[in-house]
């Protein structure tokens, strides 16, 4: 697990909801690829959904990214091996 892997899993830690896939790579520049790269190792889930643009109107389709329980742990896991570095 890299340096932008461990940002996004600690974004989505404190995100119940998660946060939308375009939030994450247009507002805190997290390159695509590294999004796909967490789906496929199961620490993440992207998932359809549809809103209501301004909370009216038109329904439009976004993806959230959630962290997955293994995603926690592989956090819990990175938080612990640098407490113990020290």
């Amino acid at each position: 697990m890299n340096t932008q892997h461990k940002r996004v899993l600690t974004i989505l830690a404190g995100c119940p909801d998660g946060a939308t896939e375009h939030n994450l790579t247009t507002r805190l520049k997290v390159p695509p690829h590294v999004i796909a790269e967490l789906a496929s190792s199961r620490l993440v889930t992207v998932a359809d959904a549809s809103v209501r643009a301004n909370g009216r109107g038109s329904l439009i389709q976004i993806n959230r990214v959630r962290i997955t329980d293994a995603g926690r742990l592989a956090m819990l896991t990175m938080i612990g091996k640098r407490g113990s570095a020290r």
